[in-house]
Formats: C-alpha cells, structure tokens, sequence
C-alpha cells in the first residue's frame, strides 16, 4: 500500500515537472533577455540554450561588453540593481568565441604563470604578466574595490594587441579579486594561467564565502576553474585547556557564546561545574563560521573525558590540536583516545600524546585487598535506576575501602562507574560519570588525596551481569575499583 502511495506521488511530481519545466525556462529566458536589454546590451549576438535552470551562453560578446559585466548581472551583485538580476538561474557558463571581424591576432599567451594574486589580511601582491595596460588595470581596480589598503602591483605589461580570450580570463579573475578585501577574507591565493583558473580563499564569515563562490562560479570557455573557499576556524581559534587532576581551566579565544557554552558544559561533565575556571574570552568583530562550532566541539568532546585524577592538557592553534593526558591504565587512555576521532574528522591535525603511568611496586597488594572487599561492594555498593546517590550502606563499605587506600598514599586508583544498559548511551555514559564523581568525593573526604582518585564513567559498556533481568540490571548498576599505576617520582 505504502509502495503504491509512494509510486503514485512519483509519478505525478515527474508530470508536473515535465508541464512547469518548460514554462520556468521560457520565463526565464524572457527575464533574462529583458533585463539584458534594460542594462543597455545588445543580445542579437548571443545564444541561450537552457537546460531547465542550467544556462549556457554562447556566440559573440557585443562591442564594449566583457564576460565580467555580462556574467554579474545574469547572476546579480551590489554595483547592479537587483532588477537585473534574472533570478532562478542555477549554473550559467559563458562560451563565447573570439569576433570574427575584430582583426586582431591572438598573442601567444605564457606556459608558466600568467598572473598570480595573494592576499593576506589588507595586503595584496599581483605578480605575472598581462597584454595591456587596461588588463593591468582592470585587476587592480578589482582589487582596491574590494577594499584592500596595500596593493602591489608586479605585474609586467607586454604591449602587445589584447585577445579576446585574455580579456575573458581577466574579467573572471577580477570578479574574484572584487569579493576579497581585508573585512570578507583572511587571506588567498588565486593563479591564471592559459589553461585554469585556481583559487584558494579563507573567508571570514559563510555569507562572504558564498559571494566568492559565486563569483568563481561563471564558467569561460576552454578555461578549468578549480579551488574552493574555507572559513576562518582554528587559524584564528586558539585554546589550552588545562587538566591538574582536581579543576579544568579554560583559557583561550573563541568566536560565540555558544563555544564558550560547550567547553563549560564539557568541562563540567569531566570534573563537576564548581571545578571549572572559565579564562574564555570571546573575540569582538569577528562573524563567526559555523564551521568553527564543529571544531570546538570535536575539543570539547576530548575534554568532557578528563576525569578527576587524570592530569594533562588539550592545545589548539593554528590547526594543530595537542592532546597531553597521564592517566593509570591501558584502559583509561583507551577511552580518552576514543574521543580524538572526533577531531580529525573537523579537519584538525592531532598529536595524541596520552600515557600510561609507570607501574607501583606495591599495586598488586593493595588491588588483592579491594578485591576482598569485592562481593560487598557489589552487593551494597549500587544504585537506583537513573540515580548517582550513595546509599547509608554503600557509605560503611567505603569507608572499609578508605581505610585499604590510606596504607598506599603512592598509588593511583581508578574508580569506574557502571550503568544497566536502558536508555541512550550517552545519558547512561553520563549518569556512569556522575556515580563515579559521587564515589570519589566521598573517598576524597575520607582523607585520600584527590590525585590518587580517576573517576571514568563507562556507560553500559562493560556489563557485570545480563540486563534482560530485574536482577543483572541491578548489578550492573555499580562501581569498581581498579589500581593503576604509580606516577613517576611517587613512591608507596
């Protein structure tokens, strides 16, 4: 029933499209003709072939009109009313041919490099070789009206007759160079030669990149443009993030409220709100890209797995993110580790430096005496479905285990906390957090350093028993004790 459903409105989305497609082009192909005319050009020279909203342009370009002119007002900019702008076009490429009765020979273009711009903050270099002075000069007029302060001009003009073809490429990169300029773009790189047009642009903002994109996006003929646009992120996103095995402290600079919300929030996950130091500073004049919340996330997510007693820092600059963590077994740093993916999947390159503390002498010891200790704190040690508080009897048998720890100041012990497996994932990886905070700040009380406690919530990961009984559910709701290692210089 659902698949005849489905087949129908298929069937008459496809009829409607064939009935409306032709108009929408028609229409289009009228609006764009008008308003062409309304700009002053003369379109007896040119073809349209439309592809539904696709339009490729082609024939001879009319006196005294560059692709650069024709193509911003079939796609519409700010130097153009937006009643030129034949709106609805999706893709246009311009394949225009040289005009026949022009007269004049074509000039033997460079092999190498044809022009070279770079930009970087308010300063742009252009360095290559153009035909003429009027190419020269439309490039740096292109890139003064972007709003760049210092512009150096290298270029070397050759006097030679200017082709057509020539023209046609300068035109496109120059309504590239127009959308840069110091307030949209953080720097670039763009190169025409006389087979391509590359260009490599950090916009400041999504609506900057979107302007770049379309400029770049009129195709000339015979002419392979490639390259892309990125946004700001971690070239201007700088954080440490420091762990002491007690507090969190956040220092740094971030873009949005929203960021500085995050790491908090991630924080507070690892070590309790009243253990973090926010040194945030949100930056002023900067629109953020969205695409820095991922980033910021993907550190957060590392962060939020700095549990009590796991010392270390987390650094981001300039790309690079640098994860230092000591933690006491193989299967703590397993599950700091498992949150780095997260990272490089945002684009950042990571070095993952997370260590296993050195081995105690007397580790086996004092792990033989908790493990006498076991069948009590399973029995007496749990806790109420979706709850992380300690129970009057799960007190007096820590306090067996307090007295077990106070003989071993040296050593480092891990407490985990276990959840059944009902309920999402996360939320029971949070809730197994919080029972195993709840577990350590009550040994901390009992006059245990706080360095020696690791509290790392596990979830519903590592079951004790089945959670399809009342029983195994019950169980599995629990913590455990397990001894590390010794950091280097402790003794026992």
């Amino acid at each position: 029933m659902h698949l005849w459903i489905a087949s129908a409105f298929a069937l008459l989305f496809v009829t409607t499209l064939l009935i409306i497609a032709p108009q929408i082009q028609q229409r289009l192909d009228r609006q764009t003709k008008d308003r062409l005319t309304q700009a002053g050009i003369n379109t007896a020279t040119l073809e349209f072939d439309w592809r539904y909203r696709n339009l490729t342009v082609s024939g001879y370009l009319p006196d005294g009109v560059t692709p650069g002119r024709l193509a911003m007002i079939m796609r519409g900019s700010s130097e153009q009313p937006s009643a030129l702008f034949a709106r609805g076009i999706r893709h246009l490429r311009l394949d225009l041919d040289e005009d026949p009765v022009a007269g004049i020979a074509p000039a033997a273009l460079p092999e190498e490099h044809f022009i070279e711009v770079t930009t970087d903050g308010s300063d742009a270099t252009l360095t290559g070789v153009v035909q003429d002075d009027a190419q020269r000069n439309t490039l740096v007029q292109a890139m003064l009206a972007s709003g760049a302060e210092n512009v150096f001009d290298n270029l070397e003009v050759l006097s030679v007759p200017a082709t057509q073809t020539a023209t046609h490429r300068v035109d496109a990169l120059a309504g590239i160079l127009q959308q840069l300029g110091p307030v949209k773009t953080h720097r670039s790189e763009i190169r025409l030669n006389d087979q391509e047009l590359y260009y490599r642009v950090t916009a400041t903002d999504r609506s900057s990149a979107k302007a770049i994109e379309k400029a770049a996006s009129v195709e000339i003929a015979n002419l392979n443009v490639r390259g892309g646009v990125e946004l700001v992120s971690d070239r201007r996103l700088n954080l440490v993030i420091g762990a002491d095995g007690e507090q969190i402290t956040l220092n740094g600079i971030i873009y949005s409220e929203a960021q500085r919300k995050r790491l908090v929030f991630a924080a507070s996950e690892a070590v309790g709100e009243q253990q973090v130091v926010d040194n945030l500073t949100i930056a002023d004049g900067v629109s953020e890209a969205p695409e820095l919340l991922e980033r910021v996330d993907s550190v957060a997510a590392i962060v939020a797995r700095f549990a009590p007693g796991i010392t270390g820092d987390v650094t981001l600059s300039n790309g690079e993110l640098t994860v230092n963590a000591e933690t006491g077994s193989e299967s703590v740093r397993e599950y700091v580790a498992s949150s780095t993916a997260k990272a490089r999947r945002a684009g950042l390159s990571l070095t993952d430096n997370i260590r296993v503390l050195q081995p105690a002498e007397d580790s086996k010891a004092l792990q033989s005496s908790l493990d006498s200790l076991i069948a009590e704190i399973r029995q007496t040690v749990v806790f109420s479905s979706g709850e992380s508080v300690l129970s009057p009897l799960a007190m007096k048998t820590l306090d067996k285990v307090i007295e077990q720890i106070n003989g071993y100041s040296g050593l480092v012990i891990e407490i985990e906390g276990h959840t059944d497996d009902v309920g999402r994932a996360m939320v029971n990886e949070k809730l197994s957090q919080s029972r195993a905070n709840a577990v350590r700040e009550y040994l901390a009380a009992g006059v245990i350093s706080a360095n020696q406690l690791i509290a790392v919530g596990y979830g519903h990961r590592r079951p004790l028993e089945s959670n399809d009984t009342v029983e195994g559910r019950q169980a599995n709701r629990r913590v455990h004790f397990t001894v590390l290692k010794q950091p280097d210089g402790l003794t026992g």
